[in-house]
């Protein structure tokens, strides 16, 4: 399993937010199509976030359970700042 720094994840958010902004179904397709890895940052297994794609789940580093937050649809996580 890959592991990835705090920065990473709120890079990740960034990236996987845009992804998520892609409602239509063709737009869906065509982005899974060469996709190399997707972590929704909804659910949260032990220590890890599952990778949709690959099965490189992310281990989590400071975050658990209890960052995870309603969103606009279903959980999201919290990133605090500091």
């Amino acid at each position: 399993m890959k592991s990835l720094s705090k920065l990473h994840h709120k890079s990740l958010l960034v990236a996987v937010a845009a992804l998520a902004g892609a409602s239509a179904p063709q737009a869906t397709a065509e982005l899974a199509d060469g996709m190399i890895a997707y972590w929704p940052l909804d659910i949260i297994n032990g220590e890890r976030t599952p990778e949709l794609v690959n099965g490189y789940d992310m281990t989590l580093v400071n975050l658990t359970a209890d960052d995870l937050v309603d969103g606009q649809q279903g959980k999201a996580m919290s990133f605090d700042a500091s």
